[in-house]
């Protein structure tokens, strides 16, 4: 467990009551291994956090009920479409994350 891990359930709450402060652009910024691809999900700012972890959680749901087996390009979809339904699920706390998947390729 982080050592910081206490902040992040703060925000939790602050997120699910729909709070009005405002996200700045590196609150929304994905802090990526050097060298790689990947994102190391606990180097992350804990407003992430709560999207990433929600995002995972509904796309289970999307696939279990959806498509079990997808192919890349459904899979790239259902993941893209669990991001936007959980940003949009938090506005507009994360008005900027919302935006910012919006416009992200």
């Amino acid at each position: 467990m982080p050592v910081n891990a206490s902040a992040a359930v703060a925000d939790v709450a602050n997120i699910s009551m729909h709070s009005t402060h405002t996200v700045s652009s590196s609150d929304t910024d994905l802090f990526i291994i050097p060298g790689s691809n990947k994102v190391n999900l606990s180097s992350q700012k804990p407003l992430i956090w709560v999207i990433v972890q929600d995002a995972i959680e509904e796309l289970q749901a999307l696939m279990l009920f959806s498509h079990a087996f997808p192919n890349a390009a459904i899979a790239i979809g259902f993941v893209w479409e669990s991001l936007l339904t959980i940003a949009d699920k938090y506005k507009p706390a994360v008005s900027a994350i919302h935006v910012r998947l919006g416009t992200d390729d």
